[in-house]
């Protein structure tokens, strides 16, 4: 009886913060979409007693904000819940980008289990700071309330870090991370040109390659890019195939792109809508 008094409390509790949250992000006028999916979510996790676990996840990620810890991007299928979306825990909006929830189900396979993305230099900050011993690889797991939390320490955050303090250093704004736009044309510019040395993920020889023949303009296109990229060099007859089919189907891009070429298909286009 008392573990099931205890989980009531954590559904309940789970539900009023994702309301407070749906209420701050959208407003009183949310969509009935919003309301549907958060009520989806919330039933599954409910079913799954998986409450105390989210709230845990929200605990850990507050923690880690409050000793002014940045934390990465949302990794993996944690994207596609709402919950976490709407409780602050990630930064991508599910709906927005058409994200599943059941992904995140099916890759849990019933045990819950959360990966925060931190700077390298100040993992054995966080370790301290949440009770963990320190560490001498570059993963500190957190086993609490039948969660599994790994907090993940990428040289590439340290690099990211480093790279905002000194544009402040050097006159310019105080920046996060966050208030970069995902729709920068300058950003896309460079991801396309095959200069873009450096960049987590997008470096190697074969997704600049790629870069430049699919020329990404969006966030959404860009992910897309990144789900070729993986599968280039184990398949890249499939790769190749993958990549005209999004040219042909999704982009309406050519083979090869310049910046007037972009200009004379976008104005190409205008004329036709007409």
């Amino acid at each position: 009886m008392g573990t099931e008094s205890t989980d009531r409390t954590a559904d309940s509790e789970l539900r009023k913060t994702c309301e407070a949250g749906t209420l701050r992000l959208y407003g009183t006028d949310s969509a009935a979409n919003v309301r549907e999916r958060l009520e989806h979510e919330l039933a599954l996790i409910e079913e799954l007693g998986w409450a105390r676990g989210f709230l845990t996840v929200l605990a850990t990620v507050r923690a880690i904000r409050d000793i002014g810890v940045p934390i990465g991007s949302t990794p993996g299928s944690s994207a596609g819940s709402f919950a976490y979306y709407v409780l602050g825990v990630t930064d991508v909006d599910p709906l927005e980008h058409d994200l599943l929830f059941e992904r995140f189900l099916l890759e849990h396979d019933g045990v819950l289990k959360f990966t925060v993305d931190i700077p390298f230099r100040r993992l054995n900050l966080v370790a301290a700071a949440l009770g963990a011993p320190p560490v001498s690889t570059s993963v500190c797991r957190i086993e609490a309330d039948g969660v599994t939390i790994g907090i993940r320490g990428l040289e590439v955050l340290d690099r990211n870090e480093a790279t905002l303090a000194k544009v402040s250093a050097e006159g310019g704004p105080v920046l996060r991370l966050a208030d970069i736009p995902a729709d920068d044309p300058q950003t896309y510019d460079l991801l396309c040109s095959g200069s873009n040395f450096g960049a987590y993920w997008f470096d190697t020889l074969s997704a600049r390659r790629m870069l430049r023949d699919l020329h990404p303009r969006t966030l959404d296109q860009l992910a897309v890019a990144f789900a070729i990229n993986r599968s280039y060099f184990p398949a890249q007859a499939q790769a190749q195939d993958l990549m005209k089919r999004v040219r042909g189907r999704t982009w309406g891009l050519g083979a090869r792109h310049s910046p007037t070429s972009r200009a004379q298909r976008a104005a190409s286009s205008s004329s036709r809508s007409r």
